[in-house]
């Protein structure tokens, strides 16, 4: 069974699918193709594993939420190339509907919540090799923080980490969808916790850096003997921020894992030079507050996902109270 509970979640849009004869065309000279199959993992995009007649498998990745991107994530894989590791872009296009396109070399792995369900026991050096891999990304340079625009300059910029933090949630309870799904009860409780909230996210603001903005278990491949990740994918909500949303992320779950997960993440996060305040566990839980109540603004009917969140809001207030 998986250890995310994200992989139950559902899609926002149906996959696309794509002609044989469409498959060919994109893969230009690397084709043509004598399979195509979509990979599991994603809730807005499409990914196509392509088996050509002569050479390995690639991969389409097909953007249907936000054409602007694939410009955005071919940018971002050049400036954290030699970083961390990569699939290599092959190629560009763009389907006959006109989402873009970029033509990826298939990378063979496993998803760490695959690793950690068929090996429970090696948690720990499986949380290490996820802590390692992020940490050099916080090390590269930014200019303020903010949304990227394509070509990486800000679209938009932060004033700091808790002043975005508050503006976020606080419209969230007053405007966004968010307010119906969580109940005044909980809106309520939620206004009341948010200065102790802010005041536990003070930390950040002297550690700011580049966030991948979605690390976890789908986008992430790993192999063993030892550990190690091979690939970190979906660079499409990397930005500006603090290197402490991705911990967020990562960490949401936890108390499904093994004991030893945390423990060898922040080990391994540590010793390849990144930063984490002392009480990181519940600075990262606060701060998942923002990408929570995020998706309880989403549009659609998505059930499953909207109660698993609400239930992590409600470890929130307990963690507050």
């Amino acid at each position: 069974m998986s250890s995310w509970a994200e992989d139950g979640w559902e899609r926002t849009v149906p996959p696309l699918q794509l002609s044989r004869a469409e498959v060919d065309r994109l893969l230009g000279p690397l084709g043509p193709s004598e399979a195509v199959a979509a990979l599991p993992g994603g809730k807005a995009n499409t990914n196509l594993r392509v088996e050509r007649a002569s050479g390995p498998p690639v991969v389409l990745r097909l953007y249907q939420r936000d054409h602007d991107a694939s410009a955005r994530e071919q940018a971002l894989w050049a400036r954290v190339a030699g970083r961390m590791p990569l699939p290599c872009c092959l190629g560009t296009g763009i389907t006959s509907c006109g989402h873009p396109v970029a033509v990826l070399d298939f990378v063979d792995g496993v998803a760490p919540a695959s690793a950690l369900a068929a090996h429970p026991e090696q948690a720990g050096a499986i949380a290490r090799a996820l802590g390692a891999t992020l940490a050099p990304l916080a090390e590269l340079p930014i200019d303020g923080i903010g949304l990227y625009a394509p070509d990486l300059t800000l679209a938009r910029r932060f004033e700091g980490v808790r002043a975005s933090f508050e503006d976020l949630i606080r419209w969230s309870l007053r405007s966004g969808r968010a307010r119906k799904r969580l109940g005044p009860d909980r809106v309520q409780a939620l206004r009341l916790a948010l200065p102790a909230a802010i005041e536990r996210l003070a930390p950040l603001e002297a550690h700011p850096g580049l966030a991948h903005g979605d690390y976890k278990s789908s986008n992430l491949l790993m192999r063993p003997d030892p550990w190690r990740v091979v690939a970190v994918l979906d660079w499409e909500f990397a930005c500006p921020f603090t290197p402490m949303l991705d911990v967020a992320i990562l960490m949401r779950h936890r108390s499904t894992w093994p004991t030893s997960f945390q423990g060898g993440f922040e080990a391994g996060y540590r010793d390849a030079g990144g930063w984490l305040p002392e009480d990181w566990r519940d600075v990262s839980q606060v701060l998942d507050l923002m990408n929570l109540l995020g998706f309880l603004n989403a549009s659609g009917p998505r059930p499953t996902l909207y109660r698993s969140v609400v239930a992590r809001v409600d470890q929130t207030l307990t963690l507050l109270s």
